[in-house]
């Protein structure tokens, strides 16, 4: 199989965009990233929406569907589709199988395309101690907002937004990858969550030098969770921190809010 070109998908960050234009006017349009992304010919772009559309086809029909010989080009398109709608939930491949009417290897394979041509990045779950701790699933998170926005032809604006968590969730962690990678800190992200009660997980653990830090997302900073107490008895005390808009910059900007652990 030819190699896929390569990436067009490479956004900027949060941290680049306040130290260009400052940190208010960075926090400031975070609903907008929400929506358009943060690719820099589509930030300069006079039709977002438009330009989003052709990257994508770019990337999908110019890119990945003309190199890689797939005998099944609709099927893969589904399982893209699916993908954009399944952002802040956990999946497995057969679930994506299904959905996109193939078996469980070949969403595997699909799943790679997309990684390698950068349109999408796999979340594993952290599990150590507990037998009912989740282990099979992943999440799938896009690189770019604008880019899965473009996948289901949805720009509405984020206050008016049925997916908001998801998409919140999709933010924080693509642009705490992007921090730690230009800081070189070594650190990866998981989520956390039981088969029982289903209701017990943590939106995000941070692993490597340093220790672990976990995150809860809340975009609107309401019904502030708690360290689940199944976590707490197996791994010991734990400090949940919150990200909403106002905390959000602290933990992916500057350093980090490394000195808060």
């Amino acid at each position: 199989m030819a190699e896929i070109p390569e990436k067009a998908i490479n956004p900027v960050s949060l941290e680049e965009i306040a130290a260009e234009t400052g940190l208010f006017n960075a926090q400031r349009r975070i609903p907008e990233f929400l929506v358009m992304g943060m690719l820099p010919q589509v930030l300069a772009a006079e039709n977002r929406a438009e330009k989003l559309r052709v990257l994508l086809d770019r990337a999908v029909t110019g890119g990945i569907l003309a190199v890689a010989g797939l005998r099944n080009p609709q099927a893969f398109l589904r399982l893209l589709h699916v993908l954009a709608g399944s952002v802040g939930r956990d999946v497995t491949m057969e679930s994506l199988g299904r959905a996109a009417g193939v078996s469980r290897h070949t969403a595997e394979s699909y799943l790679a395309l997309l990684e390698e041509a950068g349109l999408v990045t796999v979340c594993r779950p952290w599990a150590d101690s507990l037998p009912t701790e989740v282990r099979g699933t992943r999440k799938i998170w896009f690189r770019d907002l604008g880019i899965r926005n473009a996948v289901l032809n949805d720009f509405t604006h984020a206050g008016a937004r049925k997916d908001l968590a998801g998409l919140w969730q999709n933010f924080f962690f693509m642009e705490r990858v992007k921090w730690n990678a230009a800081h070189g800190t070594g650190r990866e992200l998981h989520f956390w969550r039981l088969m029982r009660p289903s209701t017990a997980h943590i939106d995000f653990i941070e692993t490597g030098p340093g220790g672990m830090r976990l995150f809860a997302c809340r975009e609107d900073g309401a019904r502030m969770p708690k360290l689940p107490a199944l976590f707490e008895k197996a791994y010991g005390p734990g400090r949940l921190e919150i990200v909403d808009r106002r905390s959000v910059v602290r933990f992916i900007t500057g350093n980090g809010g490394m000195t808060e652990t």
